[in-house]
């Protein structure tokens, strides 16, 4: 590659546009002219005026070969409804966080106050994320208005939010949104706002149930108002923050988590000065008007929209789909099951290093991936990650068998080795250096060896390697120093083990959901010649999974101006569903049942949109979680239990299997395919998951803790 300057005033003055475009796009909709409108059946916005922009309603990886037949009436009143929530940013919260980023301690604590404020460490690491977010929250500080957000959707039925500025920014960007209407926070919406905040200060087993959040929403009100109070001053800015960040109840989370925390904890000082102190005056309480918005998120969505498809009633049990005692997590369920298990216990280096909430988000991870078809190599992975930064901080030698994003930079990357060491075999064989290559070879097994704690460290491995490469010699140092506190691919690949273990062994249908649906995939194809596999929605759309291969070609030329050989590849899809290859089944193995759950879930979030478009309520969301109003967070809940009961009688997978056999897959086929999932489980005539069952009436003691902290 080679790097290239221009120097061409009017392709420079076109980078500038562009790049002033893709910010404004990202700051969000500001005037009435600049608002977008989707039609029915059309892949582009347009104005108010009709013309048609450059702005596509269909995400970019999906266009190229997205049905735009497929973008119906409901489609486009979900993404417009979408388009019209109208956020601001919280004026008091806004500016203490932004005086937070900027934050260097004055009086030479520098060192002590930037390890206390993990908020600033995170705009930092987010380069362009966190630092355009924090100049737009300025920008519209100062402006002083509300903002819209437009909105893609991709051939799952997904929708996703633009912007610097939206609810898809997660915890980090949240905080700062308000929603422009004012509502009354009413009882219910007093009753989310202590879930809330006992769920988010825990411990994690106590705030499994309402009562237990109450509780310790009631113990941490003090402090909770303290920090609340530290925001809403205007005076010895210097002295606020540190008292912030030393606060205990910053201290004693996540950083991610901050901004939530405080601005909860300036919600709660609001609330307090509108009662006077007095929260018994429920009263008073109700008329409490506010613009928070609370974030109500689906519990383990993955396993409840499997739970929906199948009728499972075991699975909907475990995922809260229908009234429990309390919020069953299976993340938390597999983390007892793990802690028990005899072949954990001897694991001896990570039972008394790993806490209980390290293996509750270790098993959420596991969760996450195995619902979604991911090979047990990525699930060990996903492990992986999720431990190694406790481990580092606790002086253990991590090493990981692949790195990934997520992969904390101190750890040891087992395949980086073998790939630097693999370079190095490679150019003595291309001298014939054959001694060379026995001993490279001899390195890499015995680094991989110790690695693996299938031998002990050898005598020659230190020296060796510092023949090889830097790389090599740095590693085989750490490893030679931390042998006994060496935690590595094969403890890894033994707790995901152990995890996937107890999922299958309390939701057997979990296992059987996911390989129906990579046979029923690969059926089709080979019966049929086809990669566009068609889908059925909870809301009955036929959507289509398109597994069409990739097709390359090289480029060559001369550069007519330097004389210089230019190579290049061009990469395209084909341009119909015809099957040209292998690839196609493997990637619709992978991703056919993946794609389908997650065209379910995107059906359900449709839903909740089309019914705050029917209520006139501003509804946001993110995958599987949904944004209201705090005061309309009660309506909204129920609104998602009754869509809820919905998906359970929609028979997605019989209408999949039909929708399969109207688009070519034979009799013979259709008829194996349904039998299996009959035996499976997939389909169930009767005894199954019901309406009914969703919407009984809740027992005293009970709740549904479906949706919500």
């Amino acid at each position: 590659s080679r790097e290239v300057t221009i120097v061409d005033p009017e392709m420079l003055a076109l980078q500038d546009a562009h790049r002033r475009l893709y910010v404004a796009r990202r700051i969000g909709i500001i005037e009435d002219k600049g608002e977008l409108i989707a039609l029915p059946g059309h892949g582009h916005y347009r104005t108010k005026n009709g013309s048609v922009t450059g702005n596509s309603v269909i995400t970019k990886r999906a266009g190229a070969n997205y049905d735009k037949v497929r973008l119906d009436r409901d489609m486009i009143d979900e993404i417009n409804h979408a388009n019209n929530f109208e956020w601001e940013v919280d004026k008091e919260f806004s500016s203490f966080m932004l005086d937070l980023a900027r934050f260097r301690d004055p009086r030479g604590n520098v060192k002590k106050y930037d390890e206390l404020n993990g908020f600033r460490q995170i705009v930092l690491d987010r380069g362009d994320q966190g630092l355009g977010m924090m100049e737009t929250v300025k920008w519209h500080l100062n402006r002083g208005k509300s903002f819209k957000n437009s909105h893609q959707i991709d051939g799952r039925g997904r929708i996703y939010a633009n912007g610097y500025l939206t609810p898809t920014g997660g915890e980090f960007v949240r905080p700062f949104l308000n929603t422009k209407k004012v509502s009354p926070m009413g009882e219910g919406g007093w009753v989310n706002f202590q879930e809330q905040v006992g769920s988010l200060l825990g411990p994690a087993t106590e705030a499994l149930t309402n009562p237990g959040r109450f509780a310790i929403f009631e113990r941490n009100r003090k402090e909770l108002l303290e920090l609340g109070r530290l925001l809403q001053s205007n005076t010895q800015r210097d002295s606020r923050i540190r008292s912030a960040l030393e606060h205990p109840l910053v201290v004693g989370i996540d950083p991610e988590e901050h901004p939530k925390l405080m601005r909860l904890a300036l919600e709660y000082a609001r609330i307090n000065d509108h009662v006077g102190g007095d929260l018994s005056d429920l009263k008073r309480l109700s008329t409490y008007k506010t613009q928070l918005p609370i974030e109500i998120d689906a519990s383990a969505s993955g396993a409840q929209i499997i739970a929906l498809s199948t009728r499972n009633k075991d699975l909907g049990w475990e995922s809260n789909v229908m009234a429990t005692p309390k919020k069953n997590r299976l993340y938390d369920t597999m983390a007892m099951d793990t802690v028990a298990d005899p072949r954990f216990q001897r694991i001896n280096d990570l039972v008394d290093d790993i806490t209980w909430e390290d293996l509750s988000k270790a098993a959420k991870a596991q969760n996450m991936v195995s619902f979604y078809g991911a090979g047990r190599a990525t699930q060990a992975n996903n492990i992986a990650d999720k431990f190694a930064k406790t481990l580092l901080e606790k002086d253990k030698l991590v090493v990981v068998r692949n790195r990934t994003s997520n992969t904390p930079k101190d750890a040891l990357s087992l395949n980086e080795i073998n790939k630097t060491i693999d370079f190095n075999i490679k150019d003595a064989e291309r001298i014939g250096a054959t001694e060379t290559i026995k001993e490279l070879n001899e390195l890499k097994a015995e680094i991989n060896a110790v690695i693996l704690k299938e031998a002990p460290i050898g005598n020659r491995m230190l020296h060796m390697s510092k023949d090889v490469h830097p790389d090599v010699e740095d590693f085989v140092e750490k490893l030679t120093a931390g042998r006994s506190q060496l935690i590595g691919p094969n403890e890894f690949k033994l707790i995901s083990d152990i995890m996937a273990e107890k999922l299958s062994q309390r939701a057997p249908v979990t296992d059987k959901f996911i390989g129906f649906w990579k046979e029923a995939a690969q059926e089709y194809i080979e019966d049929t010649g086809k990669v566009d596999i068609p889908w059925v929605t909870f809301d009955d759309k036929k959507l289509y999974q398109r597994y069409r291969p990739v097709l390359e070609e090289r480029i060559e030329f001369t550069d007519p101006t330097t004389g210089r050989k230019v190579y290049n590849v061009y990469k395209d899809s084909v341009t119909d569903g015809k099957l040209k290859g292998k690839s196609s089944i493997i990637d619709a193995r992978t991703g056919y049942g993946v794609n389908g759950n997650h065209s379910n879930d995107a059906a359900v979030v449709r839903q909740f949109h089309l019914w705050g478009k029917k209520n006139n309520v501003g509804t946001a969301t993110i995958h599987d979680a949904f944004f209201v109003n705090m005061g309309e967070a009660t309506k909204a809940k129920d609104a998602l239990r009754h869509l809820y009961a919905d998906a359970v009688e929609s028979d997605t997978v019989l209408k999949t299997l039909k929708a399969m056999r109207k688009e070519g897959l034979s009799e013979k086929a259709y008829q194996r395919l349904l039998a299996k999932a009959i035996e499976d489980g997939l389909i169930v005539k009767d005894g199954g998951l019901t309406r009914k069952d969703i919407l009984a009436p809740i027992p005293i003691g009970e709740s549904w803790y479906g949706i919500g902290p």
